[in-house]
């Protein structure tokens, strides 16, 4: 999971303090992720020298002042950028660091999207896992070819053996792309009964 992006979308529903994007990152994210005081304000850091975030110091009557965090055009653009690429195929990704995807979405919705929705990241999350499926396909076509020559194999064991192991890790991730795919429509098919993924109303989110 990506802890900056999360900030970032809580930062575009509304200024925060530090110590409140914590509590709302433990209330949105806790089962992804945990995260520390100290890693929040380290990445704030990091954020507001890159103009990503700004900070304003904010006087308070009877306690210290406090840094209060907004998403700058440049923060947004980034967010924004990161929620319309597709997330890289592995396993763990598609299913951890999508999902954290749409609940970013569902943080900004409302709040300059463009348009984007959460079947827009769906289905383009679906065509890029898609693409990449049917590439690996064609390789396994290929090395099938070499595995079963259909005549005298020049080939020596060795390399008879390296194609079939080759051959075998393609079957594993063409299973692992398989079952994201299905994942997916699935969450597709569901999405209606996720109603803070559709309107982005965050107070659903804790229902």
């Amino acid at each position: 999971m990506t802890i900056k992006y999360a900030l970032l979308g809580l930062l575009a529903h509304t200024p925060r303090h530090g110590y409140e994007m914590k509590q709302e990152f433990e209330r949105i994210f806790s089962q992804m992720r945990e995260v520390s005081a100290g890693q929040i304000y380290a990445l704030m850091t990091k954020l507001t020298s890159e103009g990503k975030v700004s900070c304003e110091t904010v006087e308070q009557k009877n306690s210290p002042p406090r840094k209060v965090y907004s998403l700058t055009e440049k923060g947004r653009d980034d967010l924004m950028h990161w929620l319309e690429c597709p997330v890289e195929d592995s396993f763990e990704n598609v299913r951890s660091q999508f999902f954290q995807k749409l609940l970013v979405h569902a943080l900004v919705v409302g709040s300059h999207t463009d348009g984007l929705t959460s079947w827009t990241i769906i289905e383009q999350q679906h065509a890029h896992l898609q693409k990449n499926l049917d590439e690996l396909k064609r390789h396994r076509l290929k090395l099938a070819i070499f595995v079963n020559p259909g005549e005298a194999d020049p080939r020596s064991p060795q390399e008879r053996e390296s194609t079939e192991t080759r051959l075998l890790l393609l079957e594993g991730a063409i299973l692992h792309l398989e079952a994201d795919l299905q994942w997916l429509r699935l969450l597709e098919a569901r999405l209606d009964r996720l109603a803070f993924l559709r309107s982005g109303d965050e107070m659903k989110l804790l229902k």
